[in-house]
């Protein structure tokens, strides 16, 4: 499940979700499209310990922020 979706224009966008247990580590996503959902491509994953990001915001194409 996503838990934040992020759109630059009406075609590129990024959506964030993880994968947790009950215990450590959490595993973060990062997907991106270019045709407005069609088709989403993992951009990366990534181990968190003991956190998972909660929300992802871009300012362009190539700088983007992850809160959590």
């Amino acid at each position: 499940a996503s838990n934040s979706i992020y759109f630059l224009d009406s075609d590129k966008g990024w959506a964030l979700s993880y994968r947790s247990s009950d215990v450590p580590p959490y595993i973060n996503y990062i997907y991106r499209t270019s045709n407005a959902g069609s088709n989403w491509e993992v951009l990366r994953s990534d181990t968190g310990y003991y956190f998972q990001y909660k929300k992802i915001m871009f300012v362009n194409d190539s700088t983007g922020y992850l809160y959590n």
